[in-house]
């Protein structure tokens, strides 16, 4: 009998390629405070493939699947993750304007406890906006993601 998953101890870390077009292993920052992770999951365009011989059932095959633009992660609104995005030339969308400049992408890590390998996306960040806040309650902010590439499942991540 298999164990089922929970999202207890998840963790959702960022990390920078040292070479052009290869993924990092090590060296990834956990963003603090996540609390919710999007779906990546998305079902399949099906492209129809039905020929005039076809007497009952129409045919398809798979097409793309679309994970619907910019992916939002939420997070508490801390200092620690205002400085974490916005402390210049050590922050988040410093790093990943100079890694721009260089021609190296920036990685998502979701490690998940209780699965052998880790989810990673290659992305493009957005800035860090201000939240909406209302009457007595936890300031939470939307982390904003856009994917550069698939979601590709390998080995979690080793200590930097």
């Amino acid at each position: 009998m298999s164990i089922a998953i929970t999202s207890i101890g998840a963790k959702v870390s960022f990390g920078f390629e040292t070479v052009k077009g290869t993924r990092p292993t090590t060296g990834f920052t956990k963003l603090p405070e996540i609390k919710e992770i999007p779906e990546m999951n998305p079902t399949p365009d099906t492209i129809e493939t039905t020929s005039l011989d076809n007497l009952e059932y129409k045919t398809y095959v798979d097409g793309l699947k679309d994970l619907g633009g910019a992916l939002s992660f939420t997070a508490n609104f801390t200092q620690e993750l205002y400085d974490l995005y916005n402390t210049p030339s050590t922050g988040l969308i410093a790093k990943y304007n100079e890694a721009k400049e260089d021609g190296l992408a920036m990685w998502l890590c979701i490690e998940i406890v209780g699965l052998e390998d880790a989810c990673y996306l290659q992305v493009t960040p957005s800035k860090l906006g201000l939240p909406a806040a209302s009457v007595n309650t936890v300031m939470e902010v939307a982390l904003y993601f856009t994917p550069a590439g698939e979601p590709v499942w390998a080995a979690k991540p080793t200590a930097a």
